[in-house]
């Protein structure tokens, strides 16, 4: 009996062990708008919705390659105005992008 219980509390403690080395660990990304006009944020074509002037979003994000674009929505006087380009995001990383 008393083997029994040891080899379960031994195979308890590896899985134990085991799950913990598989905790996914996330990356996050902070874009802040600093500019004086209203900006469409998307991250590879998929809005995550509108920056009004001065506003800051967080988000968590997987790691990966992603194309990051910002369009102007208000002061547009002819072509709105897109910022952006390809984001390398690696594993647990904290992202930061700025734009004005």
């Amino acid at each position: 009996m008393k083997t029994i219980k040891l080899n379960l509390i031994g195979l308890a403690s590896i899985l134990m062990i085991t799950l913990s080395g598989c905790e996914k660990v996330f990356s996050s990304m902070t874009i802040t708008n600093s500019s004086p006009y209203t900006y469409a944020v998307y991250l590879d074509d998929t809005s995550k919705g509108e920056m009004n002037p001065k506003e800051v979003m967080s988000f968590t994000i997987d790691p990966g390659i992603y194309q990051l674009k910002a369009i102007q929505m208000s002061g547009v006087l002819g072509e709105p105005d897109t910022k952006g380009g390809t984001l390398h995001v690696l594993q647990g990383e904290e992202m930061t992008w700025t734009f004005h």
